[in-house]
């Protein structure tokens, strides 16, 4: 007896998990919040397909926003990849998709939306106080 409910494997789609929901939408200019431009050191942390351990890169945040931001980073081997973006003086890491490369930088992706106060603070160059409050 066979299930004719049943659907072959090949039919199946795959589920979208928010690393590919954020590539396939691509880089589009949607944004109605305001992009604070900076200029902060800071670090990409990613995996390199086989290599085991974590590789880094040094990069710097050109601006940011609740939704993204631009980094300028020497690496051009990143796109369409989750990062951690670690950025000097800033307490936390940013967990981001790479989804696209253009002129010496990459677009980043935030999965969840970072607070309008939040950003204002980092790039007002008051990351420290997010520690404490």
């Amino acid at each position: 007896m066979t299930n004719s409910n049943a659907v072959p494997l090949f039919e199946k789609k795959r589920s979208r998990n928010f690393i590919s929901r954020l590539i396939e939408d691509g880089v589009k200019e949607e944004r109605n919040e305001t992009r604070h431009s900076t200029n902060i050191n800071g670090q990409l942390y990613f995996l390199r397909p086989g290599v085991l351990e974590q590789q880094q890169t040094p990069c710097i945040l050109s601006d940011l926003s609740t939704g993204g931001a631009f980094i300028k980073s020497k690496n051009h081997n990143l796109a369409m990849q989750q990062v951690y973006l670690m950025l000097k003086d800033v307490p936390h890491k940013f967990l981001a998709v790479t989804i696209a490369y253009s002129q010496n930088g990459y677009h980043l992706r935030f999965p969840k939306r970072l607070s309008a106060k939040v950003v204002e603070m980092i790039a007002n160059g008051q990351a420290s106080q997010l520690a404490n409050g």
